[in-house]
């Protein structure tokens, strides 16, 4: 799908609802159940067919509400104008109108909780995470002290994206929790916060105007930039605990995706903020899947 860049273009309706869900970035809610469910089989043989296709709907379903609540939040609080140098934002290019936008995240997040009653009928604690998870996905940009702009967007990520979603598909998989998923989530969370990071920096500029106070804008843009090379970091030192674990597939196979990681992190560092960062958060964005795909055939293969 192309990027449209001007009210001229303006797409037909579905297509802008699709756009708006932001299809290149959904991978970071389905990728979590799909390492969740790997991980549970890989460990311990425990596997439920429900479990995961509940898992996927209902962590896709809600990450597209998170999508559509951001769209329309962050245009009425005027962080989103035509100086906008990211991708084209739907309710920004007057695709469609905010309420209209906000009604659709709305239905996204009510299916997203819908979707995972099923197995939560058999473990209720996924119900009550799901729940927590769409209610803070809208205060991620809603509420009178949206995350996105105290400088707890990163955190967020890490927490929702990471250990949320995986510790809770691994936790229907196999009935309790454990620090592999713990570790695995982390990993996860890291490698979303750093396209996150990505965005916040981009954005440096217009965000500050919008009072929009990321860690980017709040510590500047070397602080944004060594964020992103720490994270990138600590997700491949984190490699070393599978391999303590006694699973050096899962530590050696996902290093495959090393050299990718380098090339975000090189050209994160010599690029200044500017709409280029566009080509560097698809590769982030490429990472990420990438990474998770290497991590699912460890635990496959091992």
């Amino acid at each position: 799908m192309t990027q449209p860049q001007s009210i001229a273009t303006q797409p037909p309706q579905w297509k802008a609802w699709l756009w708006a869900s932001r299809p290149k970035t959904l991978t970071a809610g389905v990728m979590p159940v799909l390492v969740a469910s790997a991980l549970a089989y890989h460990q311990w043989h425990l596997f439920s067919l429900l479990t995961l296709c509940c898992g996927l709907l209902s962590a896709l379903c809600i990450q597209i509400g998170t999508n559509y609540s951001n769209d329309a939040l962050d245009f009425i609080r005027g962080s989103d104008t035509k100086k906008r140098v990211g991708f084209a934002r739907a309710v920004q290019m007057g695709w469609i109108s905010s309420s209209a936008m906000l009604k659709g995240s709305y239905l996204a997040f009510a299916l997203g909780i819908l979707f995972s009653i099923p197995v939560a009928i058999h473990t209720p604690f996924v119900l009550g995470m799901v729940i927590l998870c769409a209610l803070f996905s809208y205060l991620y940009t809603g509420g009178p002290y949206p995350l996105a702009y105290k400088g707890l967007g990163e955190l967020f990520v890490i927490l929702f994206y990471g250990w949320a979603i995986t510790g809770t598909v691994y936790y229907a998989q196999t009935g309790f929790i454990d620090i592999s998923a713990l570790a695995a989530g982390l990993q996860l969370g890291l490698l979303s916060s750093v396209i996150l990071a990505l965005n916040n920096l981009r954005d440096i500029s217009q965000d500050a105007e919008a009072n929009k106070k990321t860690l980017a804008v709040r510590f500047g843009v070397l602080f944004a930039k060594l964020e992103i090379i720490f994270c990138l970091t600590l997700v491949f030192l984190l490699n070393l605990f599978w391999w303590q674990q006694s699973a050096p597939l899962l530590a050696i196979l996902p290093l495959a995706s090393l050299p990718l990681a380098l090339r975000v992190a090189t050209e994160t560092w010599s690029t200044p903020p500017s709409a280029s960062y566009n080509a560097i958060f698809g590769k982030a964005a490429l990472l990420h899947i990438l990474f998770c795909t290497l991590f699912l055939t460890s635990c496959i293969l091992s």
